[in-house]
């Protein structure tokens, strides 16, 4: 024989069942967002490790352009040194970069300052 159930008791199963899968439901949503996010990170980290390796580059390029081995370098002047240079093979291809140099003088000491700039890629 079964045990009677007190109608106290009776419906309980259902309400209980829909919330276990509402908040299952929620659970889902969150960590559905929470891989998307991943994802767009991930993306955006890839493009800021290019940019800086385009920056680096557009650096050296410019170092090369200022102090050639042979002499006579184009010093440091107003208009950038590089400017929006693309950069076509490897992991560098749809990157640009600009470097402009500034001069510093004190005394007898004159210091020169790149400051390059590298974007890859588009959007965010």
């Amino acid at each position: 024989m079964c045990p009677e159930v007190s109608t106290a008791q009776k419906g309980f199963g259902l309400p209980m069942a829909i919330f276990i899968i509402t908040v299952m439901a929620f659970i889902a949503v969150a960590i559905n967002e929470l891989s998307d996010d991943s994802g767009s990170i991930t993306g955006t980290n890839a493009l800021s490790v290019r940019a800086f390796y385009a920056a680096e580059s557009g650096a050296n390029i410019a170092l090369t352009l200022m102090f050639p081995p042979a002499g006579g370098g184009n010093l440091c002047t107003s208009s950038p040194i590089v400017n929006n240079l693309n950069f076509s093979a490897g992991g560098l291809s749809q990157c640009a970069v600009t470097v402009t140099c500034g001069i510093n003088t004190s005394g007898a000491v004159t210091t020169y300052r790149l400051t390059s700039t590298g974007t890859c890629g588009s959007g965010n």
